[in-house]
């Protein structure tokens, strides 16, 4: 196949079905990645900053701690904690709990994880990120520490358990008659889920640890505003890949539509030249086929010209068109047929037996002489065969450098040996009739030059009356002397 035709149909495989299957992965993975990484940003920041408040809260009593505890005795200090709110309690440098308002439901275990809050020390507007001491709160365990030093929780978790969080508070959410959301999701202005933690913050000058309750206040109308913003989101990333896999689908079922009109005969509606040197130079080129033996047969239509002439063009084809549905109904597995150009087809057959073969194309165009009952049709046919391929120990191997064009060029000219008759025929490829044809293009090409040259010689041969030995005349016997083939006899040039 020359370098033109192999152009083009790269071209032709660079909108294969699977590149577009491909690039709909991937533009899926895409979307979904990014979706699932807004999603987590928008998570994050929500968590962050409920962390960074709570976390300053806890400062806050902190720094109660370390005032009073220079000027007020124990329990005072104590009350002013309580006052607060909030679960904590006070444990020595040695371990003990030396105070405890509330239910101690801390986890025994800390880590150190990463959170980002604000500070009123230096600068009230300054947002600090470092490591605090977590515990993770065993009532409720949705909160923990991951590999990365970050807290984290199982959002299905915490769906599942959500109900049981739910409490009302006047201090937070939305507070008054509600919005549309309220009223849409029965949720009660107010609402909010609290998920609990504990931080540990150092205190005192001896070594002391306040260890306090933190909650996570999720206020249910934002979580709904936040969850129907998700599901806005996914859904919009729905019908995105709705909308990218039914263009794909358009797109495979034009492209299947261009193929077939590409690889498709307009007068029989079978297959072209085209699908023939593509399909059957790739079969003959692959493993599957290397065992086999395949003949390559240019079949000709003899006297399609002259039916068209006494009849129609729109006839001529209906025929071309019976004729390929009657080669392809009698192929077997692997063996392919395709119209080329005006009453040629290729076919492309396989056997084990050369005599079986001749006997099985000389039976197809016997069948094919009498496919119109009020016809009598002329088929020839020229037969290349195709052999295995060798490596030099023997093996038998892939072809790799089989050509096509260059087997059907073959069977195309045997059977252009049979041009002179109109009568049907069967012929088979052979390597004088490529050095025939070699000789007579050198001839075509010499002839002038070797008439300008003067190589043709002229020899008479004298003709004598055998009853009076009388001489009557001559023949005139051409000869051609090349300098570059030698002396060449007429036999070898006047037929030319």
């Amino acid at each position: 196949m020359d370098k033109r035709r192999k152009k083009q149909f790269r071209a032709l495989k660079k909108g294969h079905p699977v590149v577009s299957i491909g690039m709909f992965i991937f533009m899926c993975a895409a979307v979904t990645i990014l979706a699932g990484a807004i999603s987590s940003l928008i998570i994050n920041y929500i968590l962050d900053s409920k962390l960074g408040s709570e976390y300053n809260d806890l400062q806050y009593m902190a720094r109660i701690y370390e005032t009073s505890e220079k000027m007020l005795e124990a329990d005072e200090v104590y009350n002013l904690l309580n006052e607060e709110g909030r679960d904590f309690f006070i444990v020595s440098g040695n371990g003990d709990v030396i105070y405890q308002h509330g239910v101690n439901t801390a986890d025994p275990h800390s880590a150190n994880v990463f959170i980002s809050y604000m500070t009123d020390e230096d600068d009230e507007n300054t947002e600090y990120s470092s490591k605090v001491i977590f515990r993770a709160d065993t009532q409720i365990p949705l909160l923990y520490a991951d590999d990365e030093g970050y807290i984290d929780f199982d959002m299905l978790d915490l769906l599942e358990r959500l109900p049981d969080l739910v409490e009302e508070t006047p201090e937070v959410g939305t507070t008054g008659k509600g919005n549309f959301v309220t009223r849409l999701l029965h949720i009660k202005p107010g609402t909010v889920a609290m998920v609990p933690l504990w931080f540990e913050l150092p205190v005192g000058t001896e070594g002391n640890i306040l260890c306090g309750k933190a909650h996570i206040k999720i206020n249910m109308i934002d979580f709904a505003w936040i969850t129907m913003l998700f599901a806005a989101l996914f859904l919009l990333v729905a019908i995105l890949f709705v909308v990218i896999f039914v263009n794909l689908i358009r797109g495979l079922v034009r492209r299947r539509g261009a193929s077939k009109i590409f690889f498709t005969d307009l007068s029989t509606r079978g297959k072209n030249w085209m699908w023939f040197l593509l399909r059957g130079e790739t079969y003959l080129k692959s493993a599957s086929a290397k065992k086999d033996t395949f003949a390559v047969v240019n079949l000709v239509f003899v006297n399609y010209r002259n039916y068209c002439v006494c009849h129609s063009i729109a006839a001529g084809d209906e025929i071309l068109k019976r004729i390929d549905e009657w080669i392809n109904a009698r192929l077997q597995r692997k063996e392919m047929c395709a119209r080329v150009n005006g009453a040629e087809f290729a076919v492309l057959l396989r056997f084990t037996d050369k005599y079986a073969l001749e006997a099985r194309i000389q039976e197809m165009i016997d069948g094919l002489q009498k496919i119109d009952g009020e016809h009598i049709f002329h088929f020839q046919a020229g037969v290349d065969l195709i052999g295995t391929a060798h490596n030099p120990s023997g093996k038998i191997i892939r072809r790799r450098y089989f050509d096509m064009e260059i087997a059907y060029n073959n069977a195309c000219t045997t059977r252009g040996t049979m041009a002179d008759s109109e009568e049907s025929g069967l012929a088979f490829f052979s390597e004088s009739m490529v050095e025939n044809q070699r000789w007579v293009d050198q001839v075509q090409e010499k002839q002038r030059q070797a008439i300008e040259n003067e190589e043709f010689k002229v020899y008479y041969q004298p003709k004598y009356d055998p009853q009076t030995d009388e001489l009557k005349g001559a023949e005139a016997l051409i000869r051609w002397i090349s300098p570059e083939y030698g002396f060449i006899p007429p036999g070898k040039i006047i037929p030319i």
